[in-house]
C-alpha cells in the first residue's frame, strides 16, 4: 500500500486535528472505536498519558486482534493428500519470506489443487465451491482412497515459529465435514478457530482464484464492498461514539470509594509503629486528591525506601545496608596467608646467596653501562681508578648477560612477592560508613555494629603493611574477630528485620490495593469534560471520512493498473463505493479511447481479469494484514503478452515486501518473471507435474544460485573469451552462488524459528561478503575468521570443500590462475554441501 493508505485510526487521528481536538480527545476516540473493553483499559489503565495508546494499540475496525497478537505469517509449505487432482501425498516447498514462487504446469497438472486446498484449510471454503455442485462433488481424488484426504500448511510466524495447519476429512465425509488443528512448539493442537484469524481472512484474505478474477467487477455481490468498507474502518464509528457515552456514566462513583477506603487505611496505618507506616501516612495526609502523594506511598510499600528528600534516613534503610555488610571470606584468606608465606621463605631463602648477590652486581653494572651511554667513555664515577670505555662495555654487557641469568630466580620470587602483597593487602578496604551510622545507636544492635568497627579498625592498617609474613600474621589475627562481630551484628539485625516485616507486609498489600485504585480514580477526573468532547468531535468527522479514506485505495488501485494496462486503450476513473443495503457495489468508471463510460462490457476478458487484480493487491497487501502471504490462481489467462510483462512487474514488485505464490499453465509468465527479475528480486520458478495415478510433483525449474552457477558455467566454456575475462567473471559468478544460497539457508533456518524477517534480512545485510555469509551459515557467526570457516567445512566434508571455499573468499582479492571450469564444479559441490544443513 502506499504511504498514504494508513489505518483507519490514522485517518480518523488527522480529521479529529482538523476538527482541533485536543490530543486526549483524539485518543479516546481511537480507543473507542476499537471496542468499550479498549476504552475502557485507556481509562482504567492509561487515562492522562498520551503514550497509552502505544502501550495497547487501538485496532482498526473490522480486526478481533492486534497487530502484537496475531504475527505476520508466511507459507513454508501446502502438502495434499487425496484432494482434488492429487493422490498421495505431495508438497510444494516454499519460502517463508518476501519473494515470488511460480508454480508452473499443464492443465490438470493438479497446481490448483494446492491452491484451493490452502485457501479451504484456512478458510473453510473456496470461490469454486461457492459457484456449484460439480466441484463440491468432486473434490475427493478417486485415486487415492486408502488414506483420508488431509490438507497440511507449514506457516512460519514471526516471534511464534512454525505453525502446522492440518484439515483431514475422515473416510466417507463431506465437503465441509473435516477438521482444523493448529499444532506448534511441541503443545497440543487446537482448533483453528482458536487463533482468531477468521475475521482476519475475511478482511485480508490472500486467495484469489481465476474464478474471482473477473467477478470482482462484474459480479452484483456486496461483499467487496463490505470488505473494502471494513478497510476503510468506518463501520465502528457510530458504535464508537456510544461506547464514549456509555463509559462517561461509569466515572463518577471511584472517587468517593476511593475517598471512603484512604480514612479506613489511615486508621490501620495509626496502630501501626513502623517507620514506614508513619511515611505513607504522612504521603497520603492531605484531603485534597491532587495533593495525595501516590508515587512516595507506593515505593514505601514496595521497598521500604524513603523518597521524600531532606529526611534522615529510616530504620528499614539503615538495616538494609548493615545486612549488606561483608568482608573477605575465611576461604580466600586462607589462600592468601598460604601465599603471603610462600612468597616470605622464598625472600628468606634468597639472603646471601650467589643469586641475590647476582641480582645486585647486576643492577649495578646495568648503571653504569647507563651512565657510560649517556655521557660516553671517561673515568668509573665510583673508583676514578678504571675507565668506562667500548672495550669494558663490551665486558660488562656480557658480564650483565651472566649475572641476569644467574639472578633469574631471584628475581622472579621478589615479583611473586610482591605480587602476592599487592593482591593480599587489596582485600583490606576501609569501612562502610554505615557502620558509624549504626554505632551511635545505644541499643544491642548499636554495641555490636561498634564492636564490629573496632575490629575493622585493627584490620585496616593491614592495608599499608609490606612485609609478607608479617601480613600473614596480621590476616590470621585480625580477620576470625572481624568476621564473627559482622556476622553477630547481621544475626541480631536480621532477626528484628523478619519481625517488623511479618507485620507490615500485610499493611503494605492494602497500601498497594488503595494505591492502584486511587491512580485510577485520580486519573478520572478530568475524563468527564474530555469524554463529551469526544462525541462531539467524533460526530463532525464521520460523514466526511468515507470519502477522504477511499482515495489513497484508488490512488493503489491506479498506480496498479498504470502497471498492468500495457499499451491497453482502456483509462479507469476513481474507485467508488455505491448504494447501501442489499444494492451495495464498487463502481469504477471507464475511459476507451478518451471516451467515458460506465459500462465495463467494453474490456476484454484480459482487461477485466487486470482490473481485478488491481482490486485485490490492494487490500491484501494492507500494512496491517497479519498474512504476508499471496495465493493466487491462473492470473494469466486471457491477457496478451505485454500485460503477462506487466503482471509480472507488478508481481516481482509485491514480491519486494510479501510472499507471492502464483499458479499458472502458461509458460509466458514463467519466462517473463526470468528476463525481468534481477538478482536482488526472490522468485524462483517450479513445475507441477501429474503423473499416472494422480500422482504429482514438484520439481524446482531455477535458483539463484543455480543460475549463476549456469552463467559461471558458461563463460568458463566460451571458447572466444580470453582467459584473463574468465579469470575475472568466472569466480565472482561462483561467489555470488555462495551469497545466494547461504541467503537461502539462513532465512530457512531464522523465519522457521520465528525470527522477525526485517531482522534476518538485515543480519545478512550486515555479513556482507559470501565468506562472511558461509561463516554465518556454516559456524553461526559471520564473524569468524576464514581460516576457522575453512577448517570446520574441512570437518564437515573434506579438506577439497574447505580449499573451494577458501579460494572463493579470496576471489576479487586475488587473481585466480587456476581452471575456472573446475572452479565451477567445486563450487557445484560447495554449493549441493551447503544445502544439507
Amino acid at each position: 500500500m502506499t504511504e498514504t493508505d494508513v489505518p483507519a485510526r490514522e485517518q480518523l487521528r488527522e480529521e479529529l486535528v482538523r476538527e482541533e481536538a485536543p490530543d486526549r480527545v483524539t485518543e479516546l476516540v481511537l480507543a473507542a472505536c476499537a471496542g468499550s473493553d479498549r476504552l475502557a483499559a485507556v481509562i482504567n489503565g492509561s487515562a492522562g498519558s498520551t503514550t497509552a495508546e502505544k502501550d495497547t494499540p487501538a485496532r482498526p475496525a473490522g480486526r478481533t486482534k492486534t497487530d502484537a497478537e496475531v504475527p505476520a505469517v508466511f507459507l513454508r509449505s501446502i502438502s495434499v493428500r487425496g484432494f482434488r487432482g492429487v493422490g498421495p501425498t505431495a508438497t510444494l516447498p516454499l519460502v517463508p519470506g518476501p519473494g515470488l514462487t511460480v508454480a508452473l504446469g499443464r492443465n490438470g497438472s493438479g497446481k490448483s489443487s494446492f491452491a484451493e486446498a490452502a485457501e479451504f484449510a484456512l478458510t473453510g471454503a473456496t470461490d469454486r465451491a461457492k459457484r456449484g455442485a460439480l466441484w463440491t462433488d468432486g473434490w475427493r481424488s478417486l485415486h487415492h482412497t486408502a488414506e483420508p484426504t488431509r490438507v497440511q500448511l507449514e506457516l512460519t510466524a514471526e516471534g511464534s515459529g512454525t505453525l502446522t495447519v492440518v484439515h483431514e476429512w475422515p473416510a466417507g465425509a463431506g465437503l465441509h465435514d473435516g477438521t482444523t488443528t493448529v499444532h506448534g512448539d511441541g503443545k497440543l493442537p487446537i482448533p483453528l478457530a482458536d487463533l482468531g484469524w477468521q475475521p482476519l481472512l475475511e478482511l485480508w484474505r490472500p486467495f484469489l482464484a481465476y474464478s474471482e478474477l473477473s467477478g470482482l467487477i462484474t459480479d452484483r455481490s456486496s461483499s467487496i464492498f463490505d470488505r473494502i468498507s471494513r478497510l476503510l474502518g468506518l463501520e465502528d464509528l457510530t458504535a464508537a461514539e456510544q461506547h464514549l457515552v456509555n463509559a462517561n456514566k461509569e466515572l463518577t462513583r471511584e472517587l468517593r470509594t476511593v475517598r471512603d477506603e484512604r480514612a479506613a487505611l489511615l486508621r490501620e496505618l495509626s496502630a501501626s509503629d513502623d517507620p514506614r507506616a508513619f511515611a505513607v501516612t504522612a504521603a497520603l495526609g492531605s484531603q485534597m486528591w491532587k495533593s495525595w502523594k501516590l508515587e512516595d506511598a507506593e515505593a514505601i510499600a514496595r521497598s521500604g525506601g524513603w523518597p521524600c528528600s531532606g529526611q534522615p534516613a529510616p530504620q528499614v534503610a539503615l538495616d538494609r545496608e548493615v545486612l549488606a555488610l561483608a568482608v573477605v571470606s575465611a576461604e580466600v584468606v586462607a589462600v592468601e596467608v598460604a601465599r603471603l608465606r610462600t612468597a616470605a621463605q622464598g625472600l628468606a631463602g634468597l639472603s646471601g646467596t650467589p643469586a641475590d648477590e647476582a641480582r645486585r652486581l647486576a643492577s649495578l653494572l646495568r648503571a653504569g653501562l647507563e651512565h657510560q651511554e649517556r655521557h660516553g667513555d671517561g673515568p668509573c664515577p665510583l673508583c676514578h681508578a678504571g675507565t668506562l670505555d667500548a672495550a669494558w662495555r663490551v665486558t660488562a654487557t656480557a658480564e650483565v648477560e651472566r649475572l641476569t641469568a644467574l639472578a633469574a630466580h631471584a628475581e622472579a620470587t621478589r615479583v611473586g612477592a610482591t605480587d602476592a602483597l599487592a593482591a593480599a593487602r587489596m582485600l583490606v578496604v576501609a569501612p562502610p560508613a554505615v557502620l558509624s551510622t549504626a554505632a551511635s545507636s545505644s541499643d544491642d544492635e548499636g554495641r555490636l555494629a561498634a564492636e564490629v568497627l573496632t575490629a575493622w579498625e585493627r584490620w585496616l592498617p593491614l592495608r599499608s603493611e609490606r612485609d609478607p609474613g608479617v601480613l600473614a600474621d596480621g590476616f590470621e589475627r585480625y580477620h576470625p574477630p572481624l568476621a564473627g562481630a559482622l556476622t553477630a551484628l547481621r544475626a541480631a539485625v536480621e532477626g528484628r528485620v523478619e519481625a517488623r516485616d511479618a507485620v507490615w507486609s500485610p499493611l503494605a498489600e492494602r497500601v498497594l490495593a488503595w494505591v492502584r485504585a486511587a491512580r485510577a480514580a485520580c486519573a478520572h477526573q478530568p475524563i468527564a469534560k474530555e469524554l463529551d468532547l469526544a462525541v462531539q468531535k467524533l460526530h463532525a468527522v464521520i460523514e466526511r471520512l468515507r470519502d477522504q479514506k477511499l482515495e489513497p485505495y484508488r490512488a493503489q488501485h491506479a498506480a496498479i493498473w498504470s502497471k498492468l494496462r500495457q499499451e491497453s486503450n482502456v483509462d479507469l476513473g476513481p474507485l467508488r463505493l455505491e448504494g447501501r443495503s442489499t444494492s451495495r457495489r464498487v463502481k469504477v468508471d471507464v475511459t476507451v479511447d478518451g471516451t467515458q463510460t460506465q459500462a465495463l462490457g467494453v474490456m476484454s476478458q484480459g482487461e477485466l481479469h487486470t482490473l481485478g487484480l488491481t482490486l485485490f493487491l490492494p487490500q491484501a497487501t494492507a500494512p496491517e494484514s497479519p498474512f504476508r502471504f499471496l495465493v493466487i490462481d491462473d492470473p494469466v489467462q486471457a491477457m496478451d503478452p505485454s500485460k503477462v510483462d506487466g503482471l509480472a512487474q507488478v508481481l516481482l514488485e509485491t514480491a519486494k515486501t510479501r510472499q507471492v505464490v502464483v499458479f499458472t499453465h502458461d509458460d509466458r509468465l514463467g519466462d517473463a518473471v526470468r528476463r525481468l527479475a534481477s538478482f536482488e528480486d526472490a522468485a524462483r520458478l517450479v513445475e507441477v507435474v501429474r503423473w499416472e495415478g494422480s500422482v504429482v510433483t514438484v520439481r524446482p525449474v531455477d535458483d539463484p544460485a543455480k543460475r549463476c552457477l549456469e552463467d559461471a558455467r558458461s563463460l568458463a566454456a566460451t571458447p572466444d573469451l580470453p582467459d584473463g575475462v574468465k579469470r575475472g567473471l568466472v569466480p565472482g559468478y561462483c561467489k555470488s552462488a555462495l551469497d545466494a544460497v547461504c541467503n537461502d539457508i539462513h532465512r530457512r533456518r531464522r523465519l522457521a524459528g520465528g525470527a522477525n524477517h526485517r531482522s534476518v534480512e538485515k543480519e545478512l545485510l550486515e555479513a556482507g561478503t559470501a565468506a562472511r555469509r558461509v561463516a554465518l551459515v556454516v559456524c553461526n557467526n559471520a564473524d569468524k575468521p576464514t581460516t576457522q570457516v575453512r577448517i570446520e567445512i574441512t570437518r564437515r566434508w573434506d579438506s577439497a570443500t574447505g580449499e573451494t571455499f577458501m579460494t572463493l573468499a579470496h576471489a576479487g582479492h586475488e587473481r585466480y590462475t587456476g581452471d575456472c571450469k573446475q572452479l565451477v564444479r567445486d563450487t557445484r559441490e560447495l554449493v549441493k554441501k551447503l544445502r544439507t544443513l
